[in-house]
């Protein structure tokens, strides 16, 4: 009986053992792994939109996705394509992208050449923690290298990552010796760099390639020993890459999985506190008063929504019990009302002339009211209804695009159901 129940505990070990180790493995502690997490092309996105539920994105909740493994067995690489134009609110996000990653852990950065001509512009990197490591495959001295490479103790032995920034112009024999595993990030999805990469690299390789999707996806290049894979885009993902003994036989074994960037993630304080002072410098800024506006087409004018009350007032009362009527307050309360790329889809017509300014100029086109979908109605309501409303008549569509309303192209009839004033 003594003997039974010492085989039974020793077996309930056992068990315990392989389940702690593979948990082990899964969050990369030890040396069972290495994790390299991935992520880029933000394209100027610091914090998703916070409308129409299923949010993914957000500097402030990466960090508990990273911290998923021990920094000793990780890697945190930016892929670059911070923003997306040389515009002036994309000069102040540049900066602060930088103060992020340094926030972060991130361990490389990688440059494009857009991303070199606002980092000219900024002077951003000055203010980057000199841990990370910066490469770029353009030409611009010595402060940036084209590489970066780490050694990792896995499974008894040494395993180096490269990290190689790639472009048109880049001498890829030079890059036929190498390291155990490389990451080639290239500045571009062109057919003929992407094989001539894949020429030279092994099923030990990785080759990160820009995409338009904003979901993470490994491609299908038929013959190719190496992953391709694009990380996404607008920071709604963050693609882990996880590096192992192969299983039964010699080298390494990669796999790749997106991880979303949800809103049950925790946020991290100090990139919270970095976001309110980003919110304040837009604030000082006062770029609402840049904003570039054009006349509304056929001499049209905006009325208000409270004039659309006189004839419509059922109607009114019902849309003044609905999100839309109080959209702009939303903003008020988390110190976005003076940030145009959110101001816009809360007001009538700030993109024209007779729309929305402020709320000292224009108090009557706060939230988004009547006419941002029916059209301009001053000339409607002076004409007592016999002057049809004006153009444009915007669609929930123009507002809600996939990066600000995650949910809701595939529950369109759902939320419209919330504004439901007819």
């Amino acid at each position: 009986m003594r003997g039974l129940f010492l085989t039974l505990s020793l077996a309930c070990l056992g068990c315990c053992c392989v389940i702690w180790a593979r948990a082990a493995q899964e969050r990369g502690q030890g040396d069972a792994s290495i994790t390299l997490f991935l992520s880029g092309q933000e394209q100027g996105q610091l914090k998703p939109c916070g409308c129409s539920g299923g949010q993914l994105g957000g500097l402030e909740r990466r960090g508990a996705i990273f911290d998923q493994v021990s920094r000793s067995r990780r890697l945190v690489i930016n892929t670059g394509s911070i923003v997306d134009a040389e515009t002036e609110q994309n000069l102040i996000k540049f900066p602060v992208f930088l103060q992020a990653f340094s926030l972060l852990g991130y361990d490389v950065l990688h440059l494009t050449a857009r991303d070199l001509q606002i980092e000219r512009l900024t002077g951003a990197l000055a203010g980057l923690d000199p841990s990370v490591s910066v490469i770029t495959a353009e030409p611009v001295g010595e402060s940036q290298a084209s590489s970066f490479t780490r050694s990792f103790s896995l499974g008894g032995r040494e395993v180096a990552i490269r990290v190689i920034a790639v472009n048109a112009q880049t001498t890829l024999s030079s890059l036929r010796e190498a390291s155990q595993v490389r990451v080639f990030i290239l500045d571009s999805a062109d057919e003929d760099l992407v094989h001539s990469v894949l020429e030279i690299a092994t099923a030990e390789d990785c080759v990160v390639v820009p995409s338009e999707l904003d979901d993470p996806k490994v491609f299908d290049f038929p013959a190719a020993q190496a992953q391709v894979l694009s990380v996404g885009r607008r920071g709604r993902h963050v693609g882990r890459l996880d590096i192992r003994p192969r299983v039964g036989g010699d080298g390494l074994e990669l796999r790749f999985r997106e991880i979303k960037v949800s809103q049950e993630l925790i946020n991290d304080p100090l990139l919270v506190d970095l976001y309110k002072s980003y919110q304040g410098i837009v604030r000082d800024s006062q770029l609402m008063d840049s904003v570039v506006r054009v006349p509304l087409p056929e001499g049209g004018r905006f009325a208000g929504s409270s004039r659309c009350q006189d004839c419509h007032e059922e109607v009114y009362a019902i849309w003044q019990d609905r999100g839309h009527a109080h959209a702009y307050g939303t903003l008020v309360k988390v110190g976005s009302d003076m940030d145009p790329e959110c101001v816009v889809c809360h007001v009538v017509g700030m993109e024209f002339e007779e729309g929305f300014v402020s709320l000292e100029k224009t108090p009557q086109f706060p939230d988004v009211g009547c006419e941002v979908c029916h059209g301009p109605g001053a000339d409607h309501v002076v004409s007592g209804g016999s002057i049809d409303l004006g153009q444009p008549r915007r669609s929930c569509l123009h507002c809600h695009k996939p990066e600000h309303s995650g949910e809701f192209a595939e529950h369109r009839e759902e939320y419209r159901e919330k504004i439901k004033h007819w």
